[in-house]
Parts: structure tokens; C-alpha cells; sequence
């Protein structure tokens, strides 16, 4: 979205829209048919290649790349998880509907792992241990992101998808 879009009478004045200057009012949102060009970022500051090509062809119509570099990020270690992408860990358990202990279990015993001497490679190349606040755990639901944060304390960021964003 450009600002040449915008009047200043389309401006939301509160202290969250000194943060964000162009969010818009319910009233000229309304009056507005939204696309996704407008309301989505074209690149991702995070988000190694792999991981993105997955999100942008999922949700953002593949408009969505990554910054020069990201593709260097990687993971050193002797395990399941050194490289990098998305990696599937399956987890059984039956009848847990917002909260799994199965799911904390195992997700207590990969931070572990992870932990114990890996090293990662940042956008950069530099390369240094892999520390718990390298680590960004996404739940679905309020009651496992509580499960998980009684199991971890602070050792990690904890939250559900929309708390990561932005």
C-alpha cells in the first residue's frame, strides 16, 4: 500500500496508529474492496527459501520471497533437524482437542536436542551455538501454549502464530 492512497482524514489517530501510521479506519476499510496485494508484505525478513515457497504458495498467491541471504540459514548438527526447511514429527495421542501432553513431550525433547550442541548459520554466514532464544515454538491454541510454557518456563518464545507476526 502506498501512502499516495491515503488522506490523512483515512488515518486511525491513536497511539497504536502513531506505531503503524497507514492502518485504516472501519469506515473507509468498508467502503474499500481489499486484495491481498494490499494488505500483504511482498518479502519476508525471516523466512528461510524453503520455508517460504511453502507459506507463499499456501496463503499469499506466491508474492511472497525471501530477502537476499535467508538461504544461508542453516542449522549444524548430527540429528533429524540439521539443515534446513520444515521437518514432520509425528506425535500419537487420541482425544486432545486444544492441549496435548503427547505434543509438549516431544517438543520439551527436540528443544533439548537442539540445545545440546548444534550450531546455526544466520543470513549472514556467522555462525554461533543455538541458544533458546534462537527458538520460536507456534501453537494453535492458548491452552498447549500454556502447556508448553509450564514445561519450558522461559527458556523459549512461546505463541500462537498471530502473536509472531509482524
Amino acid at each position: 500500500m502506498s501512502r499516495s492512497n491515503w488522506n490523512s482524514h483515512n488515518v486511525v489517530h491513536t497511539r497504536r496508529a502513531q506505531k503503524f501510521p497507514l492502518l485504516p479506519t472501519c469506515s473507509t476499510a468498508a467502503k474499500r474492496s481489499w486484495t491481498l496485494q494490499d494488505l500483504s508484505l511482498g518479502h519476508t525478513y525471516r523466512l528461510h527459501p524453503n520455508i517460504c515457497q511453502y507459506a507463499s504458495e499456501l496463503y499469499y498467491d506466491n508474492r511472497l520471497v525471501p530477502v537476499a541471504g535467508l538461504g544461508h540459514q542453516v542449522i549444524h548438527g548430527p540429528s533429524r533437524f540439521a539443515g534446513n526447511g520444515l521437518f514432520y514429527v509425528p506425535v500419537s495421542h487420541s482425544r486432545n482437542r486444544n492441549q496435548s501432553a503427547e505434543e509438549v513431550d516431544v517438543i520439551a525433547g527436540i528443544v533439548d536436542e537442539l540445545l545440546s550442541g548444534y550450531r546455526w548459520a544466520d543470513s549472514d554466514r556467522y555462525s554461533r551455538e543455538l541458544t533458546e532464544r534462537d527458538m520460536l515454538i507456534i501453537a494453535p491454541y492458548n491452552s498447549q501454549i500454556a502447556a508448553l510454557k509450564r514445561r519450558l518456563g522461559d527458556r523459549t518464545r512461546v505463541q500462537t502464530v498471530d502473536r509472531f507476526q509482524g
